[in-house]
């Protein structure tokens, strides 16, 4: 009977996190199509920020769930990863405060972080793949690497070597960091609806 009711709880749970997953990467599909819908850029920088903070909420509580039901580490690097943005902002504020000749020191140092969030975030992607063996968050998570390292390497060379950074070149990253606006929350949204279950696994990535 315990037995019964422990299994329903972890069902219900399991279907929680389904859900709350799948509306998470529903809002950042939505927020990436903003890019190809013609109207007021203010309006669409709204709708993007909206979307942005409630994919936030959906994937905080579904990756709860994930950890509830794996036993994983997976929601506390997630939590110290948002945790580590929010203090690097209020800090940020605090310098701009001080002395806006920092400025320029501060997009610097926003380019790092939001390097440091998507590497946290490919890894997160991938403890999930391990925790629910779905393969479609590995194939996120190597397509976010993918267009880290793109965007990252055209950055380096455009200050090191502008030369080298054609206009082909920048229209071809152009066109796929488009697609991949579309492409990689359509493949998350695939993960999060292929979880058929969760179990006790070797995987490093645990």
């Amino acid at each position: 009977m315990r037995i019964n009711l422990k299994s329903r709880k972890m069902e219900k749970i399991l279907k929680r996190a389904k859900l709350q997953g799948a509306l998470g990467a529903i809002c950042i599909l939505v927020a990436g199509a903003t890019y190809f819908i013609n109207g007021e850029p203010e309006f669409l920088k709204i709708v993007r920020v909206l979307a942005w903070l409630l994919a936030f909420i959906f994937l905080y509580y579904a990756i709860a769930n994930v950890q509830r039901l794996s036993g994983s580490n997976v929601f506390t690097i997630f939590k110290y990863t948002y945790n580590a943005v929010l203090l690097a902002l209020l800090c940020s504020i605090a310098l701009y405060v001080i002395d806006k000749s920092f400025l320029g020191l501060i997009d610097i140092g926003m380019s790092f972080l939001l390097l440091g969030v998507a590497i946290a975030w490919i890894v997160i992607n991938f403890k999930l793949r391990a925790d629910t063996g779905c393969v479609f968050f590995a194939v996120y998570a190597v397509l976010l690497a993918t267009k880290v390292a793109v965007n990252f390497l055209h950055g380096m060379l455009g200050v090191l070597t502008p030369a080298l950074i054609t206009s082909g070149v920048i229209k071809c990253i152009g066109v796929a960091n488009a697609l991949s606006e579309i492409v990689l929350p359509a493949v998350l949204l695939a993960a999060w609806l292929g979880i058929k279950s969760f179990g006790d696994s070797q995987d490093p990535w645990r």
